[in-house]
């Protein structure tokens, strides 16, 4: 197996999901827009590339049987009975993992034996199916909590080269859950990204003396034992280092994590219901904030640590992307309510009562 490159561009793959759908279905390959729009995002961006190339194709009029096997693939692993049985039987929803031993000829069988397996009348055989799949993609807890999958800043697993037999190698995958309150103790990397595909979603802001990413995160362990929240937002925040780029490496950038609690008035100020925010006091040593005001034409960011500041302006053409992602977060933590319930408690919220006023 080839070593995963970054993440898919969700956006571009979320457009593309109508086009990619209309296209396999007029071909004969059934699926359903919902499903395309759950599995693209989970892709790395080389085998979304190969998708999107593929579909190209097949649109003008090819089929070649290289075109069609993939496209199969994509359409077998977004099926949600095949979600379902991963799920039951603890398994990582490692799309990515699973589309490239599907379109491997020296582990494309492995993986369709153990996937059948998953669905064998005899228990054992199914124990087996779930046991190499947890190797190759991850385990997941057996009560719905959340894992957490690597950030791609830190890097993703490689694999060893399948052994003779075919069989796939196991891949060996970080969970390692973020410490404190706004990631790893030593501040090295980001917290990883929640598993749930709906939910892996980001979101980036560049300026010219710096550069901002919003991510959706998995809550700490110890908010998430206070309450039912199982994600928050991640603020990262990196220095240009005048040549066109920006240093997100480890050390460099500025990692801030929002609370649960914060998300309301995150959202708040995003939709223009409020003027300002400043979150405070966060980090190991209370030396991280966040502050977001209003200005002319948009917004500023201003993310700090100790020994960093990165000052982000934001257009508000910007603004929508951000909010979207952080109702995705509030959204996802409340599962029984739609996301214009939510918005309408917290606009709400974030308006002072009249009696408050008055007083």
């Amino acid at each position: 197996m080839t070593a995963p490159s970054r993440l898919v561009d969700t956006n571009r793959a979320l457009r593309m999901s109508g086009f990619i759908c209309q296209t396999l279905n007029d071909r004969g390959i059934r699926c359903t827009l919902e499903d395309l729009r759950w599995a693209l995002p989970l892709l790395r961006q080389d085998q979304y590339d190969q998708i999107e190339a593929a579909v190209q194709d097949m649109a003008k009029g090819h089929d070649q049987q290289s075109l069609m096997e993939l496209t199969a693939a994509l359409r077998r692993l977004s099926s949600p009975s095949l979600r379902a049985q991963l799920g039951a039987a603890g398994i990582a929803l490692r799309l990515d993992v699973l589309f490239e031993m599907a379109t491997m000829a020296t582990t494309r069988d492995a993986l369709s034996q153990a996937l059948a397996g998953l669905s064998s009348m005899q228990e054992a055989a199914r124990l087996s199916a779930a046991d190499k799949l947890r190797a190759w993609c991850g385990g997941v807890p057996v009560d719905d909590e959340l894992p957490a999958l690597p950030h791609e800043d830190a890097g993703t697993p490689t694999s060893a080269a399948p052994a003779p037999d075919g069989t796939p190698p196991p891949l060996r995958t970080s969970v390692r859950a973020p410490a404190n309150d706004d990631g790893p103790a030593d501040d090295a990397c980001s917290p990883a990204l929640p598993a749930e595909a709906v939910i892996r979603r980001k979101a980036k802001v560049f300026g010219k003396s710096g550069a901002l990413t919003l991510e959706i995160a998995p809550v700490r362990e110890q908010e998430h034992h206070a309450s039912t929240a199982r994600c928050t937002v991640m603020v990262e925040g990196a220095l240009a280092t005048g040549d066109g780029h920006f240093d997100w490496s480890p050390g460099k950038k500025v990692v801030f994590m929002c609370t649960q609690r914060e998300l309301p008035q995150l959202l708040a100020v995003l939709m223009g219901w409020t003027s300002e925010l400043e979150f405070k006091f966060h980090g190991a040593n209370n030396k991280k904030s966040l502050h977001i005001a209003h200005q002319e034409h948009g917004l500023l960011v201003h993310v700090r640590d100790a020994t960093k500041n990165v000052r982000v302006p934001v257009e508000d053409a910007d603004r929508y992307a951000l909010a979207m992602l952080v109702l995705a977060a509030m959204a996802h933590n409340e599962p029984h309510l739609d996301s214009s319930a939510i918005m309408a408690v917290a606009r709400a919220m974030a308006v002072v009562p009249g009696w408050r006023r008055a007083g």
